[in-house]
């Protein structure tokens, strides 16, 4: 099983230098973007991996019915390595200058009145607490999304371990047929088409893990009749595409792999697809999983 630590650097390079070619992603947001990574790499890769007997997964028969092995808010996280990891993630972002620095020294003064508010945020992030990150987003006008995406940033080392444990002795292969994760329950935030049939595979927008998904439907309402479904393109991105649904008015971006030299990270491909995200909004459709930034 893929997930974002699973790319080597020289791939994360490339994919990084062609991203700064595009016009619509402003550097400033480019360094922060190649810095998280870096960070959350060196992170995962410090980690001592979970032992997966110790996880307690669902049944192998509920499984088959559509309970994921474990529930996002049952995976086990150690607040003190994110802890660590939100502080690096700040100090990038205080380099940054603008509004994200401004918004990180308001926030760290927050921090300083009331030390739990890391460990807060990560409770919210990880029971999908709308109303924390959306009270926030209000009080730190200049980056509304900046203590989800700490949040959300300095857990994902983590999350990925335990989704790549609970990888450990499934079969990845075979079409999942819900539209939550197979792993943790949560919606996916991107998908990507692959190999010469072009399989449809999701990557869950919580733990990271990809899984295999069926070709026609809907990853949020199931729908399955054709006539409900439709698919954007542009031709500024051949290797994009944007599937609507009718009937729930949600989206979700593939990126097609079909002809790819190389697979990219989705939270890269999510990026240089954003011209599609405004193509869906402005038809009155929505995503309802923000993407592996926090927005």
């Amino acid at each position: 099983m893929s997930t974002l630590f699973s790319f080597d650097d020289a791939i994360l390079a490339r994919r990084l230098k062609r991203l700064a070619a595009l016009a619509w992603l402003p550097d400033a947001l480019l360094d922060i973007v190649a810095g998280t990574l870096h960070l959350q790499r060196a992170a995962f890769h410090r980690l001592s991996h979970p032992n997966t007997g110790a996880l307690c997964p669902v049944a192998p028969e509920a499984h088959a019915q559509g309970a994921p092995l474990l529930l996002a808010a049952d995976f086990p996280y150690d607040p003190g390595l994110a802890r660590t990891l939100w502080e690096r993630l700040c100090d990038l972002l205080a380099a940054a200058g603008g509004n994200p620095a401004e918004a990180v020294r308001t926030l760290r003064g927050e921090v300083a009145a009331s030390a739990g508010l890391p460990d807060r945020a990560y409770a919210a992030f990880v029971h999908d607490d709308k109303a924390f990150f959306s009270d926030w987003a209000a009080r730190l006008p200049q980056a509304p999304a900046l203590i989800r995406f700490l949040a959300q940033a300095a857990l994902t080392p983590q999350l990925a371990a335990v989704t790549e444990a609970l990888a450990a002795g499934h079969n990845e292969q075979g079409v999942w047929e819900h539209g939550h994760c197979p792993h943790c329950g949560r919606p996916p935030f991107m998908g990507e088409l692959r190999g010469r049939e072009g399989q449809r595979w999701h990557i869950c927008s919580f733990c990271g893990a990809s899984y295999r998904a069926a070709r026609l439907q809907c990853p949020f309402c199931l729908e399955r009749e054709e006539e409900r479904l439709r698919v954007f393109t542009t031709d500024s991105l051949p290797f994009f595409e944007v599937r609507v649904c009718k009937t729930c008015r949600c989206y979700i971006k593939l990126a097609d792999l079909r002809e790819q030299a190389e697979t990219s990270p989705a939270a890269l491909s999510d990026l240089a697809s954003l011209p599609l995200d405004m193509l869906a909004l402005q038809e009155g459709y929505s995503r309802p999983a923000p993407s592996a930034w926090g927005f």
